[in-house]
């Protein structure tokens, strides 16, 4: 569809409607970010200029329109020739155009676009602003940079454009420096006027060269004498803290070299933690090496981010190669020092594991000064356990065995309620790590918790046979303890069913089926109340006493007819009625 056949129609369609859909639809089809889209044969100045003289045409959608039009380099637009005229018009001394009236003050902006620096000359011969400003390509300086037209630049320059005048957060300075274009730079800097260090897209140039890691723009820039190479970003991060977080070793390198006793204390410490959370252990090193030069009392524990130490934070990150840096130096603390009251983190070892790190858990145990047994915050709660406890709450089978496999480790620190890490790993059914634990003589598995509770007694109720199993293979396993309910392992087996458990605390200790709970209850009565068909059987077979009655006067069978178990019933009937015939045969 063209203009005519748009004509046609306002007969028939609301005339403002049309007109500005017409308008959206040019805009949208010259823009620069769908050049290839064009269908529509767009206006050319006559077509523009007809526009124009309806009621309702806005000046900006005209002005748009000129701009997007000429500076478009699509043919389906504008062919070369046509945008050529059109900005050679400029010239004309009476432009008696309404379109090119509407146009007034974007003579310039429109002439460089096109690159004919013939005109640029004419019109600033003229007297046109040379910082004339526009929201589509910024000022005629910024354009020229960016078609990279240096003779058009130059010629601005020259009549006295402003290099700093921001465009789009930027300037061609930092746009240059931005793009590692070295050429604009020093063409740049060759004009005194030209401010070395402003900021534009929250950095100076020194600072996007650092951070592109582009070696010769930085050593441009680090030698000109109006530098101020420590202004930093919104963040506070100066170039050197540009190249050090970029990994960029020989821009760090260049900073000494060039500058040298000038970079201080307080310029190093930044772009340290910068390079640390990189892994880039050179960079590191580098910057250790140069804080050692620039204070002679200098410890590297003591520089801390948030409170936390570098072996800290390095562990956090997985720097595997920081790691091994920083445990190869005397003044680092492997321990972490001392933690901030309101962080809850731990040491780099609780740390190590907590990321599922065994590797730096090994080289943090081979330093003689490390204490594995600090208490770290737990992940569960607001406690405090020892790192073992931490590796066995994440079920980690080769974290635990590597901590278990350092004799300082203490193997039974338990938590503020008494818990063992022992008996943690029990009730996570983590039969590996049981065995592990285990195999340490040291490991104490009667320990109680605050409700009286052994390993065995969760095994138990659990229902992990193996974890059972493999505790009463220790000889000094107790398995007749009661706790705070009044339960033995073999009660918390009859309540939740577990009739091969039964059989095996049973074949422990043949006393345990006649045991009693304060209540008068047996493990034939829980079996019994609860259904457990099974365990009734297995109780049966090792002669439980069925006549036995808890505080409310009930055997195990009235509580079998109390709650409708059939199967039960029956079994405990023939029981019952076996165990009374040699008595009458008697």
């Amino acid at each position: 569809m063209d203009w005519a056949c748009l004509e046609q129609l306002w007969g028939l369609t609301k005339r403002e409607g049309l007109e500005g859909l017409f308008t959206q639809k040019i805009l949208c089809e010259i823009s620069e970010a769908k050049p290839g889209s064009c269908s529509l044969l767009v206006p050319i100045i006559d077509e523009l200029e007809a526009h124009a003289l309806t009621p309702t045409a806005s000046t900006d959608d005209l002005e748009d329109i000129m701009v997007e039009t000429v500076k478009n380099l699509c043919h389906c637009v504008m062919s070369s020739q046509c945008r050529i005229t059109t900005c050679q018009q400029f010239l004309s001394p009476n432009l008696s155009g309404l379109v090119f009236r509407h146009l007034t003050g974007q003579e310039l902006i429109i002439a460089v676009c096109t690159g004919r620096l013939e005109v640029v000359r004419a019109l600033l011969s003229r007297g046109c602003n040379v910082n004339s400003y526009n929201e589509a390509v910024g000022t005629p300086l910024f354009a020229a940079f960016e078609l990279g037209r240096l003779d058009i630049a130059r010629l601005l320059l020259d009549r006295g454009a402003n290099a700093n005048i921001v465009a789009f957060a930027s300037n061609p300075l930092a746009a240059a420096a931005m793009w590692r274009d070295e050429q604009t730079v020093k063409f740049l800097l060759t004009y005194p006027t030209v401010d070395v260090n402003v900021r534009c897209n929250d950095g100076t140039p020194l600072f996007w060269a650092c951070q592109s890691g582009n070696l010769s723009l930085v050593e441009i820039l680090l030698r000109h004498l109006q530098i101020d190479w420590r202004i930093g970003n919104e963040d506070n991060v100066t170039p050197l803290g540009a190249a050090a977080g970029g990994e960029h070793l020989p821009v760090v390198q260049l900073f000494f070299t060039i500058l040298q006793e000038q970079v201080i204390y307080g310029d190093l410490v930044d772009p340290l933690w910068k390079a640390l959370v990189k892994d880039d252990v050179e960079i590191v090193q580098l910057i250790l090496d140069a804080l050692g030069q620039r204070k002679r009392s200098f410890i590297s524990e003591r520089l801390r981010n948030t409170g936390l130490s570098m072996l800290w934070w390095a562990t956090s990150c997985r720097c595997s190669k920081v790691v091994r840096l920083l445990l190869q130096r005397e003044d680092v603390d492997p321990n972490g020092g001392p933690v901030p009251c309101d962080r809850e983190a731990g040491t780099p070892l609780s740390e190590a594991v907590k990321v599922g790190e065994v590797d730096f858990v090994q080289l943090l145990l081979q330093r003689a000064d490390l204490d594995p047994n600090i208490l770290v915050p737990n992940i569960q709660s607001s406690d405090h356990v020892t790192t073992l406890y931490t590796a066995v709450s994440y079920c980690e089978m080769l974290m635990v065995d590597t901590l278990l496999g350092d004799s300082r480790v203490d193997a039974n620190a338990s938590d503020s309620k008494g818990q063992s890490p022992l008996s943690l790993a029990v009730q996570s059914g983590e039969v590996d790590i049981v065995a592990r634990f285990l195999s340490r003589p040291d490991v104490k598995v009667n320990d109680l918790d605050m409700y009286k509770r052994s390993a065995v007694s969760y095994a138990a109720e659990e229902g992990c046979l193996g974890v059972v199993e493999l505790l009463l293979h220790r000889p000094d396993a107790d398995v007749s303890v009661v706790d705070t309910y009044g339960y033995t392992p073999i009660f918390w087996a009859s309540i939740k069913g577990e009739h091969q458990i039964v059989r095996c605390l049973r074949e422990n200790d043949a006393s345990l089926v006649s045991s009693r709970t304060p209540q008068g209850d047996t493990c034939l009565m829980c079996a019994a109340k609860q259904g457990w068909l099974l365990v009734v059987m297995v109780l049966i077979e090792f002669e439980a006493d069925p006549a036995v009655r808890d505080s409310c006067g009930r055997t195990a069978l009235a509580w079998a007819v109390r709650n409708k178990h059939d199967a039960i019933q029956s079994v405990l009937h023939a029981y019952i009625l076996r165990r009374e015939l040699p008595m009458r045969g008697d």
